[in-house]
C-alpha cells in the first residue's frame, strides 16, 4: 500500500522543511517476533538516552499491529507524554480492527485509512504524461486510450509495488498476496477455527460482489454466529466493505484491488463488478457516508445525503435502464449522476461522469 513510504516522506519533511533536529525523531519498524515490551524498551531508550527532552519528540512505530496488545502500551505512553511526544503509527489489521481500538484509546488517535491507488495517482506514479494529459485535459469527449489505461489500472495498477514490475509477473504478484492475506494473516489475528469456511466465504463474495447478503441463505454449512464472524474479519482486513441501506441491509463489494484477480466472470461482467468496488471506494476516501436504495426488484447503487446525490454505475457504452434512478433521484430530491464508461456531461437533468475520471 505504500505506508512506510509515506511516514518515511513526513521524516524527511520533519528533518528537511522543518528542521526538527534527527535526534528528535525515533522510527522502529516491529516485526513477527515482536514483544509487547519492545514498545515500552525502544521508546524509554530513545527519549531517556536520545532526544532532548525540552523539545516536541516525533515517535514512529512502523507495522504496530505486530506487537500484540500494542494498544494499552500505546494509550500509557500518550497519556504520560501527552504534549511532548507526537506518535505515528503504521498497521494492517490491528489497526483497523476499530472496537478494539476505540475502546482502549478514545479520544486518543486520529485514523487515517490508505486507499489503493486511484487513477489519477497511478497515471503520476508511472510517469505517464501523454495519459495524465489526456485525463487533466477532458472536457466533453473520453479518449478511447484513457479507458484502455484505466482497465489496465484496475487489473494491474492499484499497489505502488507492482509499478516498476512487467505485466506478466504482476498477476502472480497479486494472486499471492491476495492468498497471502486470506490464509496467513487472518489466521495470524483472529480465530479462525474453520478455514474452509472463510475461504468458500470469499467466494461466494466475489462471485456475487455488489449483490445483497442474506446471512440466514449463508448460514447452511456454518452457524449463524461463524459467518457472521468472519464477514467482519474480511471487512476489517479490507478485502470486503459493506453498503447498508436504510432497513439495515447490506450489500457487499470485494475490494477492487483483488477483485480482477482469477475473476469468477467473465473479464466484460468482471470490470463492471470492479467499477462498482472502485466507485465505492472513492466515496469513502472523500468521506462520504454511503448507502443505497433498494425496494423491491428496483435499486440505486449508491446514495449520499451531503451533498445530495444518488449514483448509479453502468460500465458500459450503452447505458439503460434508468428508470429506477430517476424516479428515485425526484421523489426523494437527489442529484441522479450516472457513472459510465465513455458519457460525459449533463443530459436531460442527470450527470454522466466516466468511470476513469470519477
Amino acid at each position: 500500500m505504500g505506508k512506510s513510504v509515506l511516514l518515511r516522506q513526513i521524516v524527511e519533511n520533519l528533518l528537511i522543511a522543518k528542521q526538527i533536529p534527527p535526534r528528535q525523531i525515533l522510527w522502529y519498524e516491529f516485526s513477527q517476533n515482536s514483544q509487547t515490551s519492545e514498545i515500552r524498551q525502544v521508546f524509554d531508550y530513545f527519549y531517556k538516552e536520545v532526544a532532548n527532552n525540552g523539545q516536541l519528540a516525533y515517535v514512529f512505530f512502523d507495522e504496530i499491529q505486530f506487537a500484540r496488545g500494542y494498544e494499552v502500551e500505546m494509550k500509557l505512553l500518550y497519556d504520560q507524554y501527552e504534549g511532548r511526544v507526537k506518535f505515528l503509527m503504521t498497521g494492517s489489521l490491528s489497526l483497523t480492527y476499530k472496537r478494539k481500538v476505540q475502546e482502549s484509546m478514545a479520544g486518543r488517535f486520529l485514523p487515517y485509512r490508505l486507499y489503493p491507488l486511484f487513477f489519477e495517482e497511478y497515471l503520476e506514479m508511472k510517469e505517464d504524461k501523454s495519459g495524465l494529459k489526456i485525463y487533466k485535459d477532458t472536457t466533453d469527449i473520453v479518449d478511447p486510450r484513457l479507458n484502455e489505461s484505466f482497465r489496465e489500472f484496475l487489473r494491474f495498477g492499484r499497489f505502488p509495488e507492482v509499478l516498476d514490475k512487467p505485466l506478466d509477473s504482476v498477476g502472480l504478484y497479486l494472486e499471492t498476496l491476495g492468498n497471502l492475506v486470506l490464509n496467513q494473516d487472518a489466521f495470524a489475528y483472529f480465530d479462525v477455527r474453520r478455514p474452509n469456511e472463510l475461504v468458500k466465504l470469499y467466494e461466494y463474495l466475489r462471485i456475487n460482489s455488489g449483490g445483497e447478503l442474506s446471512i440466514s441463505s449463508l448460514a447452511k454449512t456454518a452457524s449463524f454466529e461463524t459467518i457472521s464472524g468472519y464477514l467482519d474479519i474480511l471487512e476489517i482486513m479490507g478485502i470486503v466493505y459493506f453498503v447498508y441501506n436504510k432497513n439495515s441491509s447490506r450489500k457487499a463489494y470485494v475490494n477492487s484491488a483483488i477483485y480482477l484477480q482469477s475473476a469468477k466472470h467473465d473479464l466484460f461482467s468482471a470490470y463492471g463488478f470492479a467499477v462498482e468496488s472502485y466507485v465505492y471506494e472513492r466515496l469513502m476516501q472523500k468521506g462520504l457516508k454511503v448507502n443505497f436504495w433498494r425496494k423491491r426488484n428496483r435499486e440505486v447503487d449508491f446514495v449520499v445525503d451531503s451533498p445530495r446525490q444518488a449514483f448509479e454505475v453502468k460500465f458500459r457504452s450503452k447505458v439503460d435502464n434508468l428508470k429506477p434512478l430517476i424516479e428515485f433521484a425526484n421523489r426523494e430530491r437527489y442529484d441522479p449522476v450516472v457513472v459510465s464508461f465513455d458519457q460525459i456531461g449533463t443530459k436531460a437533468g442527470i450527470t454522466y461522469i466516466p468511470a476513469c475520471l470519477f
